[in-house]
């Protein structure tokens, strides 16, 4: 058994000399791994398999879940350009004394 000593202050945080360490933040991996124990193998094709039904019923939110997970959510493009729509021209200025146009 283990013989830390929890010692707190008057307003129930833990105080100057604690030996347990207090609770630990758990991190995305740790929630991770609590899902892995909780969800069957089995369980998750279930899972998978009612979302792939869905999705090819029209259900939206199934068919996002779906590819996203196959494919990774969208990405997001923009075109930048310069006043009046014209190429963006870049300048490129070196430490050096060299400069170049992009």
């Amino acid at each position: 058994m283990d013989n830390k000593v929890e010692v707190r202050k008057s307003n129930g945080q833990f105080g100057p000399g604690n030996q347990t360490g207090g609770r630990k933040p758990r991190t995305a991996e740790d929630a991770r791994e609590l899902f892995r124990r909780a969800v069957s193998t089995k369980d998750q094709l279930e899972i998978i398999d009612k979302a792939v039904q869905l999705a090819k019923r029209g259900d939206d939110r199934s068919r996002k879940f779906v590819f996203d997970y196959l494919y990774g959510p969208p990405v997001e493009r923009k075109e930048i350009t310069g006043a009046d729509s014209s190429p963006l021209v870049i300048h490129v200025v070196y430490d050096d004394d060299r400069s170049e146009d992009a």
